[in-house]
């Protein structure tokens, strides 16, 4: 009996330390889990910011050339009518600028920050709406970073009218109704 009741005790201590063994690796693990989780939210965080980032550098940046684009027309249209020259110049600069307000690089650069921080955005969109167009799908990015009308016309490089015509056609393409807004619907991809 006191053999039995020995083996038992063993037994009993061995699943004890087993147990605690358990216990420790759990928490060493919950450690890990739990640091590799805070990395994660401060590489989403950070990449949050340089969207951010991009996003207001490439707003200024198209102000500023919208700003040029409206000098020159406005140098254009008032003085220099003899002068053919000057004239093909700045139109050659109207041009250039118009380029690369809707540049598809600056396009692809902001496409592959967006992805970092919402993955599966593109691929679920064209996936159920496989008829949107490059454009379309800019400006779906837009309404899901939540950007007004005004701040989409700048990025796009196109007027207030035209953004607001872009997102009534994107609207009745993608069948969404009237009372909910484009940004809340974007949300959901």
């Amino acid at each position: 009996m006191a053999a039995f009741l020995t083996v038992v005790a063993v037994v009993a201590n061995q699943k004890q330390v087993y147990y605690k063994n358990c216990l420790q690796m759990y928490e060493i693990e919950k450690c890990n889990y739990e640091e590799e989780m805070q990395q994660v939210k401060e590489e989403c965080l950070t990449l949050k910011r340089s969207l951010a980032a991009s996003s207001a550098k490439m707003l200024k940046q198209n102000q500023f050339l919208m700003q040029v684009q409206a000098e020159l027309k406005n140098i254009v249209s008032t003085g220099f009518h003899n002068c053919h020259s000057i004239q093909d110049k700045i139109t050659k600069l109207e041009d250039a600028i118009d380029y690369y307000l809707k540049s598809d690089k600056r396009w692809n650069d902001f496409k592959d920050n967006f992805d970092k921080i919402h993955p599966h955005f593109f691929s679920r969109l064209t996936k159920e709406y496989p008829n949107l167009t490059n454009s379309e799908l800019r400006l779906c990015a837009l309404l899901r970073l939540n950007c007004n009308t005004k701040d989409i016309a700048q990025l796009l490089g196109v007027s207030q009218k035209s953004a607001n015509m872009a997102r009534y056609r994107l609207r009745k393409k993608m069948k969404v109704q009237t009372d909910k807004p484009l940004n809340s619907f974007m949300m959901g991809y």
